[in-house]
């Protein structure tokens, strides 16, 4: 079986020789290489191509890492799909496990496992899983997936199944919960990846307002629902969501604090009308045994 890795990367010299040479010294052979450039201006394509010619280099205009992804997935012949972030280096035997786990249990559309926060003093941290989390709604309020470790079952992306190229910063998140809605996930506590913190982080450089954090998963509900009854009664609270947003960003103090907190339930009802509606929430998020 082949797994395709995909690294999309933009202006990653610093990074992405390191994290292509994790990936080809995994223990599990039979792999594609596939790093999306994303319109970089540095010498990032040309280190790969010189340094790494056994790798296959797509270079595209600057479009987001969800097109990124997008594009490798197109141009991927595995029936796995490893995700990598190019500043992040994986374990030797990340592949190796994670496959194990996919062909062991059929119904499980993909897996991710804990990671190593790596610091810019080579100091690491384990990030731990939340062990509560068990579910696609305990998905829909936080995302504890970590894109560098998944690994997703190709057989699972049909039907409109991709990244989703309108939520910035997002996509990856809207795209478990749509996996979620098709099968299992399996966490596997083993940490698989290091996972770089520094100052050129996506996750530290995108909005981080906390209302912003709220519309973005109500969107994420919306393109969520397939059902027309589910959409219909989502449209009665979207009005009074995108009110509640802009208010909150207009007032401070008691006053925004007191929008918020009207929004923030309007997100657990909104909740609520998915745990009744959509059965898909039945599908299960499996821990691993421990190493």
């Amino acid at each position: 079986m082949t797994v395709s890795v995909l690294i999309p990367v933009r202006n990653g010299e610093g990074f992405i020789c390191e994290a292509l040479r994790s990936i080809l010294a995994q223990t599990y052979r039979n792999i594609e290489v596939i790093v999306i450039n994303d319109g970089s201006t540095d010498y990032t394509a040309e280190l790969i191509t010189k340094y790494f010619p056994s790798v296959i280099l797509l270079n595209q205009r600057a479009s987001g890492q969800a097109a990124a992804l997008n594009s490798g997935i197109l141009h991927s012949t595995g029936e796995f799909i490893a995700l990598l972030d190019s500043d992040d280096v994986a374990d030797p035997k990340r592949l190796e496990i994670q496959l194990e786990y996919l062909k062991e249990n059929p119904n499980a559309v993909f897996c991710f496992s804990d990671r190593f926060n790596l610091y810019s003093d080579g100091s690491k941290l384990t990030r731990v899983f939340p062990r509560e989390m068990k579910t696609i709604l305990d998905l829909l309020r936080y995302n504890f997936v970590t894109r560098s470790t998944v690994m997703i079952r190709r057989s699972c992306l049909t039907s409109g199944i991709y990244f989703d190229e309108e939520i910035t910063g997002n996509d990856d998140w809207l795209m478990w919960l749509k996996l979620l809605c098709r099968g299992d996930a399996i966490y596997i506590t083993k940490p698989l990846v290091n996972y770089r913190i520094h100052d050129k982080n996506i996750s530290k450089t995108r909005p981080k307002r906390l209302v912003h954090h709220c519309w973005v998963k109500l969107r994420m509900l919306e393109k969520l629902c397939e059902e027309e009854s589910i959409r219909d009664i989502l449209r009665s609270r979207w009005m009074s969501a995108w009110v509640m947003y802009k208010l909150s960003t207009v007032f401070y103090g008691k006053l925004g604090e007191w929008i918020f907190s009207k929004l923030i339930r309007l997100e657990e009802e909104v909740f609520r009308i998915i745990d009744r509606a959509n059965k898909s929430h039945t599908q299960k998020i499996f821990r691993a045994k421990d190493f």
